[in-house]
């Protein structure tokens, strides 16, 4: 159930904050590389990353009843 959350939570994301997330997070590439990969510099990953987590941290904190 768990898994099925956080695929679902993934899928709402717009593509390249998913896309950020995936290549960071799931298969492990520096912000370097998968800046390269995107096609932005390392700051604009950055921040796909921060808003793709706040997202992430919104959706399944609220799965799983967690607050802040």
């Amino acid at each position: 159930e768990t898994g099925d959350r956080v695929t679902a939570a993934l899928a709402k994301l717009p593509e390249r904050q998913r896309a950020a997330i995936l290549l960071c997070f799931w298969e492990g590439e520096s912000n370097i590389t998968a800046a390269q990969a995107l096609g932005v510099s390392v700051g604009a990953l950055e921040s796909l990353l921060v808003r793709a987590k706040r997202s992430l941290r919104d959706d399944l904190g609220a799965a799983f009843g967690i607050t802040e």
